[in-house]
C-alpha cells in the first residue's frame, strides 16, 4: 500500500545527502509521517535502523503503526523494544526503542555492529539520555563507524546552533495544517484553584456539539484523579486518564478506547503519541519537573510555568485531523512571561546516572562531546557521591559495579545489588523486583 505526506517532500534529497554526509537534521510539523514512513524510506537503503523515543509508549504505538503499513504484525520486519517488554524477531530490521534502551544498546555493543542507521526522534525534548545517546553516537561515528548514520529528529529545533555543531546538513517538511482557534483565560486562574477551573472548562467543551475527543493536560497524576473525580460526577461521558507511572497496557488501552472520552493526562501526551479523533485540547499551563537542589544532592519535584513552545506542542494535538480548538487556562499577560523552551535536561538534572554511564563507556564526563555540556558543579556532586558509595577506583569504576551497571538502575541501586551477590536466587529475585522503588519508577509486572 502507497502512502503518501508531507514527509514525501525531502525524500529524494535526504537520501541524496546521506550518500555523501553521514548525519542529517530532521524536522517536520505534526502530520508529516517523520516517525512513521520516513524511517521506511531509510529501510529501502539501509538493513538494520533504530528509532530511538523518550517514551515507552511512543516507542510501541509507533512500532505497533508502522507494522500496519506494511500489513504485518508488530515483531516481523517492525519490532519494539521497551523496558519490561520487547517484541522483534530476526526478521526485525526497523526497531522503535526507548532512549534508555539505545543507551543499553550502546553500551552492551559499542560499536552497535549490524546497525545501519540511529534515529534520535523527538530530540527537542532534550532527555539526558538522548544528549548522551548523540554524544556516544558521535563519538562511536567519528572513531570506529564513520558508516553509521545518525539522524536527528524533532518538532522544531534550534537548527542553526545543532547543525553547526554536529556539522550535518538541515531538512524541514512542512505538515498538513488545519485551522485551530486559540482561547485564553480571562482571570488568572492560581494553581490551587485548578481542578475546579479545569472541570468547568471540560464540561463546557463537551456541551459543544462538534466536540470530539478532548485532551486535558495536567501537571500531576494526583490532580488527574482530582479532576476524575470531578467530572465523574457530572458527565457520562467516559474519563480516561494519561500519565507516566502507568503500566504500558493501561497506556495503551487509553489510545485504543473508540467511543468518545476526555483524556486526562501530563506532558506524556504532549508528543509522539497521536489520541484518535482529538479536536479539543484544554491546557492548565502546568507541568510536573524533577529539578537537582544542590544543597540536598537530589531531585525534587516542582510545579512550574509550561514554555511557549510546549504551548505550541499541545495546542498541535487538536488540529492534527481537521479544525481544532484549545482553552488555554492562562492570561495573555502570563503567555508574555513564559520561556521560549525548556532547559535541556542535563542542565537541571543529578548526573549521577550520566556520570556512571560516561565511566561505563570508558571516558570521563567532560572527554565527551555535548551539544550542552553538563554544569561542572553538578558533575563533582555526581563524583563525591560516586566516591562515597564507594564504586570507584580512581576515575573507573570497579568490577563489582561494572557488572552491575548492565542493569539500568541508579548507582544506589547498582550498590545494592552488588551487595546481594551473597543472597540465594530467590531472594535476588526479590531485591531485583523492589529495586526500582529507588528510582522512582513503578514496580514491574509480574
Amino acid at each position: 500500500m502507497k502512502h503518501s505526506l508531507p514527509i514525501d517532500q525531502i525524500r529524494v534529497p535526504l537520501m541524496d545527502s546521506l550518500k555523501h554526509c553521514p548525519r542529517a537534521i530532521v524536522t517536520a510539523d505534526p502530520g508529516s509521517g517523520k516517525s512513521t514512513l520516513l524511517p521506511l524510506f531509510f529501510l529501502e537503503d539501509h538493513h538494520r535502523v533504530l528509532i530511538a523515543q523518550p517514551r515507552r509508549i511512543a516507542a510501541r504505538s509507533l512500532a505497533q503503526y508502522v507494522a500496519g503499513l506494511r500489513n504485518e504484525r508488530v515483531g516481523e520486519s517492525i519490532g519494539y523494544r521497551v523496558r519490561y517488554d520487547t517484541c522483534t524477531s530476526a526478521r526485525t530490521r526497523l526497531e522503535y526503542v526507548t532512549d534508555g534502551i539505545l543507551i543499553r544498546l550502546l553500551q552492551s555493543d559499542p560499536e552497535l555492529n549490524g546497525i545501519d542507521m540511529v534515529i534520535l526522534d523527538e530530540f527537542h525534548e532534550r532527555s539526558m539520555n538522548l544528549d548522551l545517546a548523540l554524544a556516544l553516537l558521535m563519538e562511536l561515528q567519528s572513531a570506529l563507524r564513520p558508516d553509521l548514520k545518525i539522524i536527528i529528529m524533532s518538532a522544531t529545533l534550534d537548527t542553526l546552533t545543532l547543525s553547526k555543531w554536529c556539522s550535518a546538513p538541515h531538512f524541514h517538511a512542512p505538515g498538513l495544517i488545519f485551522p485551530n482557534e486559540i482561547h485564553r483565560s480571562k482571570v488568572t486562574i492560581p494553581l490551587a484553584h485548578i481542578v475546579d477551573e479545569t472541570t468547568k472548562k471540560v464540561l463546557t467543551v463537551l456541551g459543544d456539539v462538534q466536540t470530539k475527543n478532548c485532551l486535558v493536560f495536567l501537571p500531576s497524576s494526583r490532580l488527574i484523579h482530582a479532576v476524575h473525580a470531578a467530572l465523574s460526577q457530572r458527565t457520562h461521558v467516559k474519563i480516561n486518564v494519561l500519565y507516566g507511572q502507568q503500566s504500558l497496557s493501561q497506556q495503551t488501552q487509553v489510545i485504543a478506547t473508540k467511543d468518545q472520552h476526555v483524556i486526562l493526562a501530563t506532558n506524556i501526551a504532549e508528543t509522539s503519541l497521536t489520541i484518535p479523533d482529538v479536536n479539543r485540547v484544554v491546557d492548565t499551563g502546568w507541568r510536573r519537573e524533577a529539578r537537582y537542589v544542590r544543597p540536598w544532592a537530589s531531585h525534587a519535584l516542582f510545579d512550574s510555568r509550561i514554555s511557549h513552545f510546549s504551548a505550541r506542542q499541545r495546542a498541535g494535538r487538536a488540529n492534527r485531523n481537521g479544525a481544532g480548538k484549545v482553552y488555554q487556562l492562562w492570561t495573555d499577560y502570563e503567555d508574555q512571561s513564559m520561556n521560549a523552551e525548556d532547559p535541556p535536561q542535563i542542565s537541571t538534572s543529578n548526573l549521577e546516572q550520566l556520570y556512571l554511564e560516561c565511566l561505563y563507556w570508558g571516558v570521563a564526563p567532560d572527554a565527551l562531546g555535548w551539544l550542552t555540556p553538563p554544569p561542572k558543579l553538578a558533575l563533582e556532586d555526581a563524583k563525591r557521591l560516586l566516591d562515597r558509595l564507594k564504586v570507584l577506583e580512581g576515575n573507573k569504576l570497579t568490577t563489582t559495579i561494572k557488572s552491575a551497571a548492565k542493569s539500568q538502575l541508579s548507582p544506589r541501586g547498582q550498590v545494592v545489588m552488588s551487595s546481594a551477590e551473597h543472597l540465594s536466587t530467590q531472594d535476588k529475585l526479590r531485591v531485583a523486583y523492589i529495586l526500582p522503588l529507588l528510582d522512582g519508577e513503578r514496580l514491574p509486572s509480574r
